[in-house]
């Protein structure tokens, strides 16, 4: 397994050469050159092959592991929900996954999955890209930024994701969003009903040499249709004119990763499923073992469509110093958090996480929308608010330094 992103100088990668990976490679029987056994050398050639694959596939099936979710789950000051031990529902893990967009600098997808192993369902939940969270940065206060952010990487937004949701997830897998092209070609495509007509282009000149190339572009009509990988990507991204903005995309993004699922679970293939799996591990970055891994897709072979659920974490968009985001409905989402993705025998209460909230709400301005004024802002923990939000003529001017400094 390598970590995706080697453009990136603050990134290494990272390879996988244990025995784990053995049966990928199948070696043919050499004919025999007596003319008159040649039916039969290919026969034994056949049963070599159909052998070694029967093997491989065994192997790969009692070599696998579920991950280990009796490590120590540490807390950071005001968060003392337990989710290891007695406290602990059995058979169910969490796991963080994260679609992370090469070309830009926030992470495009944040989802946090609970799989219950006895009962064989998974949940998921979605968080809005432009969520308000509590962590002390310069950058814009959302989630989506905190990866790339100046203190960022994969524990800090673990946090984040532990401040929202009042546990932190068992594990992370951080996935380059482009090698959903090549998974979905590997299927040989994805039958999906797109919403509306897409036309969109992206042009950016990130290499700095003063000519904006193409970067990305989507000319998909509405209806129901077979996608191949690169018009599905463009569907899974594009948010150019919805009414509803981000909230429509994740709809979409929901929507299609359901008809990919369904259409995968259907084939049962176990020779696709490596070619997959191989697509993913290669454009991925995770701390779960290659056994580990391996189960989670046997599980996911036992499953039918009915037994996954993905829900969108609710939100209401407001403005903070001119800068939008989205802040959380704290009620609607602890009940939500509670029915789906809770790893734990108690509920989750508010006072568990560390989630903004408005203090002294007011009506819309002339625009229609919220503004919060930072000062308005507290934690439903109690904990310290970082309510020294950026302007967006402070981000802008960010932007503008980082883009000259790369």
């Amino acid at each position: 397994m390598k970590m995706f992103g080697e453009k990136k100088d603050n990134r290494t990668a990272k390879t996988d050469n244990s025995a784990d990976k053995g049966g990928d490679n199948i070696n043919n029987a050499e004919n025999g050159k007596n003319k008159k056994h040649k039916g039969r050398g290919w026969l034994i050639a056949l049963a070599v092959v159909l052998l070694l694959v029967g093997g491989a596939y065994l192997y790969w099936v009692i070599s696998t592991k579920a991950p280990d979710i009796d490590k120590d789950n540490e807390t950071t000051e005001g968060e003392a929900v337990n989710v290891s031990g007695e406290n602990r529902k059995e058979g169910v893990f969490t796991l963080l996954v994260v679609g992370d967009d090469q070309e830009g600098y926030n992470t495009d997808t944040i989802m946090v999955m609970r799989y219950d192993s006895i009962n064989n369902t998974a949940n998921v939940v979605s968080i809005p890209r432009d969520t308000m969270v509590n962590y002390d940065d310069k950058t814009a206060r959302k989630i989506n930024a905190v990866f790339h952010s100046k203190n960022g990487g994969i524990d800090t937004l673990m946090d984040a994701v532990e401040g929202v949701a009042g546990f932190r997830p068992d594990n992370y897998i951080i996935v380059d969003t482009n090698c959903f092209v090549d998974v979905i070609d590997a299927m040989g495509g994805v039958y999906f009903d797109v919403p509306q007509d897409m036309d969109y282009e992206d042009y950016s000149d990130n290499d700095k040499d003063g000519v904006f190339e193409y970067v990305f572009e989507i000319h998909v009509k509405k209806g129901y249709q077979l996608l191949n990988g690169y018009d599905a990507l463009g569907v899974f991204r594009y948010r150019a004119d919805y009414a509803m903005g981000d909230i429509q995309r994740l709809d979409v993004q929901h929507g299609l990763l359901m008809a990919a699922a369904e259409q995968f679970m259907a084939t049962k293939n176990v020779f696709k499923l490596y070619q997959v799996a191989s697509i993913i591990l290669d454009n991925s970055k995770t701390d779960l073992s290659y056994r580990n891994l391996q189960w989670y897709a046997k599980e996911f072979l036992g499953m039918s469509i009915k037994d996954i659920a993905i829900n969108t974490m609710p939100t209401t968009g407001a403005f903070v110093n001119d800068v939008s985001y989205v802040k959380i409905d704290v009620d609607e989402w602890i009940e939500m958090l509670n029915s789906t993705i809770n790893p734990i025998k108690d509920d989750i209460t508010k006072e568990d996480c560390n989630i903004l909230v408005w203090t002294n709400p007011t009506a819309p301005g002339s625009d229609g929308q919220y503004h919060i004024d930072p000062n308005d802002l507290a934690a439903t923990d109690g904990s310290k608010v970082y309510n020294d939000f950026p302007w967006m003529k402070d981000l802008l001017q960010a932007e503008k330094l980082r883009y000259l400094s790369d």
